[in-house]
């Protein structure tokens, strides 16, 4: 992330998985949050932020260099959206989140 803003919780759940709001490149992610999202914070600033996430090890040519790749960012999404594209389903949202049934009283 560039700059120094800070992410909310409940902006974090804004994010989607649709495009424009998800931008896939080779070596980096745009997220933008959806504009029907509204922040706590209802600022320009916080509804114009995009996260984007660059690769941190983009050519690995050592050994050091393809562990370091295995902490990045790209990596780890990429794996994550393929890994909970089935659970997802219709829901867009990049986060899957589960809660228990509450059980009867």
């Amino acid at each position: 992330m560039y700059g120094t803003r800070y992410f909310l919780f409940s902006e974090l759940h804004a994010l989607s998985v649709q495009p424009p709001f998800l931008i896939e490149n080779p070596l980096s992610f745009n997220l933008a949050v959806n504009p029907a999202f509204l922040p706590k914070t209802n600022t320009q600033e916080a509804l114009d932020s995009d996260i984007v996430l660059r690769a941190f090890v983009p050519n690995p040519s050592s050994k050091f260099e393809r562990i370091l790749q295995r902490m990045c960012l790209i990596r780890a999404l990429k794996i994550y959206l393929e890994r909970t594209k089935e659970v997802r389903g219709q829901n867009r949202a990049l986060f899957v989140h589960f809660v228990p049934a509450k059980a009867d009283l």
